[in-house]
């Protein structure tokens, strides 16, 4: 089981009383969707007329109503970034089965105990990836979303070409990380 899959789990075993569910860590710069309506003072969220939409600006509370069900949602800077996936890759395979490169955000604070941001993976704010120059033609791809296991927001194959390093990047949320892998011959 995936991490996110594992917190979204645990946040809706510790579900509260009355339709409330327990409070998730989303990060400022998160582009809300429109299916849900929004809560929040002017210096944590932008919001779309009549709650609908928008995007959050300032640490704080949000509150998100969806089908009569609320939560409240902390909402705290993003701090860094993280890569997370296999060491390494044999040339003329292809990181699937599981193995794909994942995105996760990251903040300061220990909420919840994790520093482990949410949200984002289902949002309209969508991370940037790419490979460096030391990748040759190594290629990075968005995986199927109908496998189930990955998630094409925040989730990447690498088709391995040819032996060596490879640096792997991502930017969301103005913070870039990289992490270099290695090629190996099968």
């Amino acid at each position: 089981m995936k991490i996110r899959h594992l917190v979204f789990a645990l946040v809706l075993v510790s579900a509260c009383k009355k339709g409330t569910i327990a409070s998730e860590v989303w990060p400022v710069g998160l582009e809300l969707g429109t299916t849900c309506t929004y809560s929040a003072p002017e210096t944590v969220a932008k919001l779309g007329a009549g709650g609908k939409g928008g995007n959050l600006i300032g640490e704080g509370t949000l509150v998100e109503t969806c089908g009569g069900t609320e939560r409240k949602i902390e909402v705290v800077k993003p701090t860094a970034l993280e890569i997370v996936g296999p060491d390494s890759v044999k040339v003329g395979e292809t990181s699937a089965g599981g193995k794909t490169y994942s995105l996760r955000v990251l903040g300061d604070k220990m909420i919840n105990g994790t520093r482990m941001l949410t949200g984002y993976s289902t949002s309209g704010s969508r991370p940037a990836w790419w490979l460096d120059k030391n990748c040759g033609d190594t290629q990075i791809t968005v995986p199927p979303t109908a496998d189930g296991l990955t998630n094409p927001s925040i989730d990447r194959f690498i088709t391995a070409m040819g032996a060596g390093p490879c640096t792997i990047q991502v930017q969301l949320f103005a913070l870039t990380a990289s992490r270099t892998i290695t090629i190996t011959i099968k």
